[in-house]
């Protein structure tokens, strides 16, 4: 069985005016009617509300970098000119800092000349993801149900992988402990955006790679955006941090009352001191004073210091969720 372009039924009625997309860049809140559309059009397929929460947690730039997402719309040339078709055939966006792509392309529109569009300006990216400490395109599927857009990539060079995440689940009620520190030694959120770029360094520190502090900017403008928590040295270093939401994640679905613990970090030099746990039960308590009676979180399946960490504060494995993605590495040009 080969991979071929999916086609559903209905599609020969679209396909001529697919075949010429027209380009051009995501205008922010003025396409978000048009995002919509092309989203609604896949929700069956693929699953949409996680490029939903990108598009609107970046600001697109002009072009890619640290501090900049990119994003772009395509819509069919001849509706594009008389202005009889709102809906585009694809849309796509590359985060800046931790390189991601989500892409889309309208069930009806997926045919060659529309997927070699969306692919061409993917690999115009390339240069600019080289530049990031991964130096690596990601990109999340579901796996055993992403079948379209799985095929697309593989089709275009990009490397499978598959693993698992470990969800786990721990109540809120009653409260957390206290955190525990040495003297001098606090829990605090950030007091605000000027605070963001130490974050950022500290998110660096303890993954080697992470968001800059203007994507972090973006998130923290955000309604419902809960402050960033971190634990201060008696000098002002940041050592540990963690961050909670509460509503909705990219990571995973939650109820209405649930928070996911979606990061938690220590310093690499200052791991095993009990500085991350100090965090990650500022942030159980945080997320119980916004009401939540329940706290989620995700760790990579074979992470067995998370998986420890957890367990000893009260979380247990909820299930083991088969994880996809789609990798390109991007090599630095010369210059």
């Amino acid at each position: 069985m080969t991979n071929q372009p999916h086609q559903s039924p209905s599609a020969a009625s679209g396909m001529a005016a697919a075949r010429r997309p027209i380009g051009r860049p995501y205008a922010g809140d003025a396409d978000l009617p048009a995002l919509e559309a092309l989203l609604a059009s896949c929700a069956d397929r693929e699953p949409t509300e996680p490029t939903r929460i990108l598009f609107a947690r970046s600001q697109p730039g002009e072009r890619l970098s640290a501090d900049a997402s990119v994003a772009r719309l395509w819509f069919d040339a001849g509706a594009a000119r008389d202005g009889t078709d709102a809906a585009p055939v694809a849309g796509a966006l590359v985060t800046g800092n931790v390189p991601r792509l989500a892409f889309h392309v309208r069930p009806d529109a997926r045919v060659p000349a529309v997927e070699a569009a969306v692919m061409a300006w993917v690999e115009e990216q390339l240069p600019e993801v080289a530049a990031a400490a991964t130096a690596r395109l990601d990109v999340h599927l579901r796996a055993g149900f992403d079948v379209y857009r799985a095929a697309l990539l593989e089709r275009h060079s990009f490397t499978r992988v598959e693993a698992f995440t470990r969800r786990m689940r721990r109540p809120l009620d009653p409260a957390p402990p206290e955190s525990v520190l040495p003297p001098g030694h606090r829990v605090r959120p950030l007091d605000g955006p000027a605070e963001l770029g130490r974050y950022a360094a500290a998110f660096r520190d303890a993954f080697d790679a992470g968001p800059s502090a203007e994507s972090l900017r973006e998130r923290w403008e955000q309604p419902g955006h809960l402050p960033e928590l971190v634990v201060e040295a008696t000098d002002g270093t940041f050592v540990a941090f963690c961050y909670c939401e509460a509503g909705h994640t990219t990571q995973m679905p939650l109820g209405p009352d649930e928070g996911c613990v979606s990061h938690v970090g220590t310093a690499r030099a200052l791991h095993r001191r009990g500085f991350g746990r100090a965090a990650l039960r500022a942030g159980l308590r945080q997320l119980r004073e916004r009401g939540m009676r329940w706290a989620v979180m995700q760790t990579g399946g074979g992470n067995e210091p998370s998986r420890r960490l957890f367990d000893s504060e009260g979380f247990s494995t909820l299930e083991m969720v088969p994880r996809l993605r789609y990798v390109k590495r991007a090599a630095a040009t010369g210059g």
